[in-house]
């Protein structure tokens, strides 16, 4: 199997799975595989000849960013990094590129920069001329403290003469460059020793005094570059990318957020490898202000159908000598990327830091302000009412566009129904007409901002950010294809529809629970299977498939609800009438919602885990919601049980027999006991009414489907 087909689907294996797979690939003894995998930790012997008062160890986890080819090559890149979603985005983008594309790299220059600084000259062009004059002698000199260096090619190859005005008066600083090829040396401590031992002769030459002998990170004489070119781009796309480049160029306020992308690619290469990553980090920065104002280290432009992204940065690495040499692990990241020559890993790092950074400017053109209020608003996504940021990621585009663009036209109508509208006045409904016009046509700027303002002050501060950004929300939502955009209006407007006969927030019945979570999270997974539908052409819906799905939201409403009784009750919101009935029907839904979780096809992978994260997030929370009631916690599955949890279902996810032993043993934990929660009566059973809500829920299904679900 050629390096294409074992690292096809990598993130799905286990740890020991991906670590033999990595074996095969990069030809790794066992020994090596043991450094790799922490078996054999780092001796306490190189830790002390590392830094000083060493205590401890803080262990950073090493990942592989797969489907990267370069200049032709196919490479895993071993990535030492504590932050979520980079290695994935890596890997994700660099597949796209090797489908559609290219990553080409090159170097210009292989020459540090050792500085000695005259700080106060008294005769500014004696001093360059004698300089100047012994240029030869100051450069054989120098060789004559890198007898090693010169013997493997490299050593001090010119000298440079920089007249600097003193910040602090009028008088000139005078600065001596030492340009060095290190060969395959980060070269940091040999310069330094070049700038101290000539320090006595340039004195003796000038006349002046010296002030400072030490390296520039500053490294613009031997810079790594790389070039991508994606072929057949969306043109929507292409310019989003491309106008991201212009605002970083316009503002150094996202200058610095877009060269932190870039670097996102690059650290974690540097510290695996063992590199000053630091060094690196000021000396890119340092670069991007160069010209005066700071830049972006990237450029994206699209020319014709191809997207063409190029990057130029200092980049001096180092494969020999310090912790490169005596870390076991950098010694097998380095032979993980077959690296000969320290070029080679420059190349590398500059070809990751501009894939990262079009991961990033991808996803913030394809989803842009959405995404951004994914961030800032971690509740319950509507569609599922529990559905949180990790698990949209899951989704495949276009359909992660659709459900978060879904969960924030929800968002905004929340914000409508919960605003501290004043008594007695008709703005609430005023708000809500308009709120239903600018779905079916996107207002204008104006329309949109006259609506904004007329929210009463009271609202939060994410419902303001929210707000403040409706009009791209809607515009947004009338660029989406047709059918798209119709699923969600219609939708939207029946949730709106709900949320008026309920602004009581006083329920009374099992069959007003129901009715309730149907408008609030029920048709949102009806819209959810719709859209699923539209994507993935081999979903074929029928009237089991809606009810299912209808099912999915109203289990998942119901775990919210009774995890937040207490609280909502202490702020008016009486939405369980009887516990008992609302968790046993809770658990009557989440059979029925487990078999719709088992009907999605296996095509659609993204939308299984989205659906069954959620699911089972949901499930495993009802027995600490039930503990919650005495220890008075809060009712979530604890984090270090929940991501365990995920992976295990992610894992299983295409396994319709695997899932259903973990639901069987989950749900067996949910059963009440005679623990006076209230006992069912018959009068909670089945209340309420059914013309109204036949007529107002336009549901997909039959009476027989709605009275089964207990909506009617």
């Amino acid at each position: 199997m050629n390096q294409h087909g074992l690292t096809e689907g990598f993130y799905r294996l286990t740890q020991k799975e991906r670590l033999e797979r990595v074996g095969q690939i990069c030809d790794l003894t066992e020994e090596e595989l043991n450094i790799l995998s922490g078996r054999k930790p780092l001796a306490p012997e190189i830790a002390e000849n590392l830094i000083e008062n060493v205590v401890g160890y803080f262990p950073i986890p090493l990942g592989v960013a797969t489907n990267f080819t370069i200049d032709g090559r196919d490479l895993l890149i071993p990535m030492a990094v504590e932050e979520t979603s980079i290695i994935a985005a890596a890997s994700a983008t660099a597949k796209w590129v090797r489908n559609e594309g290219s990553i080409n790299t090159y170097t210009k220059g292989n020459l540090i920069i050792g500085q000695v600084q005259f700080p106060f000259v008294k005769n500014v062009a004696h001093a360059r001329k004698e300089l100047h004059k012994n240029r030869d002698l100051l450069i054989a000199l120098a060789n004559t403290c890198l007898p090693g260096l010169v013997a493997r090619g490299g050593g001090v190859r010119d000298i440079a003469i920089r007249e600097i005005p003193r910040p602090d008066s009028d008088g000139t600083m005078l600065v001596l460059h030492l340009l060095c090829d290190p060969c395959d040396a980060m070269g940091a401590n040999l310069i330094n020793q070049v700038c101290e031992a000539l320090k006595p002769r340039v004195e003796s030459l000038t006349g002046e005094k010296v002030g400072l002998c030490i390296l520039s990170n500053l490294v613009d004489g031997k810079l790594a570059a790389a070039e991508v070119v994606v072929r057949n781009v969306d043109p929507v796309i292409g310019k989003g990318i491309e106008e991201a480049t212009l605002f970083a160029q316009a503002d150094p306020y996202r200058a610095a957020t877009h060269n932190k992308g870039v670097l996102n690619g690059i650290d974690p290469i540097l510290i695996a490898t063992g590199n000053d990553w630091r060094a690196i980090e000021a000396g890119a920065h340092a670069y991007a202000a160069r010209k005066g104002q700071y830049q972006p280290l990237t450029h994206w432009k699209m020319e014709g159908s191809d997207l063409i992204g190029r990057i130029e940065l200092p980049m001096a690495v180092g494969i020999v000598g310090g912790v490169t040499q005596v870390h076991p692990t950098a010694r097998v990241a380095l032979k993980m990327m077959k690296i000969e020559r320290s070029e080679d890993l420059a190349r590398i790092c500059a070809a990751a830091g501009l894939i990262q950074n079009l991961g990033a400017l991808k996803a913030l053109a394809t989803v842009g302000i959405v995404k951004g209020h994914m961030q800032l608003h971690a509740a319950n996504l509507a569609i599922a009412a529990g559905a949180e940021i990790h698990e949209v990621a899951r989704l495949e585009e276009p359909l992660r566009l659709w459900v978060s663009l879904t969960y924030l036209i929800c968002r905004v109508l929340d914000t409508v129904e919960d605003a501290p509208w004043p008594l007695n006045s008709n703005l609430k409904n005023v708000q809500f007409e308009s709120f239903l016009r600018f779905l079916k046509s996107s207002g204008t700027p104006a329309d949109i901002s006259s609506w904004t303002t007329a929210f009463p002050a009271g609202i939060t501060t994410g419902e303001r950010l929210l707000l403040a950004d409706s009009q791209m929300i809607f515009a947004d939502l009338h660029s989406l294809p047709s059918e798209v955009r119709e699923a969600i209006c219609e939708t939207a407007e029946r949730m709106q529809l709900g949320m008026n006969y309920f602004s009581e927030m006083k329920l009374h019945s099992l069959v007003e629970v129901n009715q309730y979570c149907y408008f609030v999270a029920g048709i949102v997974g009806e819209l959810l299977t719709r859209l699923v539908a539209l994507n993935y052409k081999d979903y074929k819906l029928n009237e089991e498939v809606f009810s299912g799905s209808l099912h999915f939201g109203l289990f998942l409403q119901k775990v919210n609800l009774l995890k937040d009784q207490a609280t909502d009750e202490k702020e008016g919101r009486f939405l369980v009438p009887n516990r008992r009935l609302v968790w046993n029907s809770a658990l009557r839904n989440a059979w029925h919602a487990f078999e719709y979780l088992k009907s999605i096809p296996k095509s659609a992978r993204g939308y299984r885990v989205f659906c069954a994260w959620s699911f089972f997030l949901g499930l495993y929370s009802l027995p600490f919601i039930k503990e919650a009631e005495e220890t008075h916690s809060l009712g979530k599955v604890p984090r270090e049980l929940m991501w365990p949890l995920l992976k295990t279902i992610e894992d299983k996810v295409l396994e319709n027999d695997a899932l259903t032993v973990i639901f069987e043993e989950a749900l067996a934990e949910c059963q009440l006991s005679d623990d006076g929660l209230g006992r069912p009566q018959d009068s909670d059973s089945l209340q309420g009414g059914s013309d109204w809500f036949i007529e107002m829920a336009n549901a997909p299904v039959a009476h027989s489907s709605l009275s089964h679900l207990r909506l009617i």
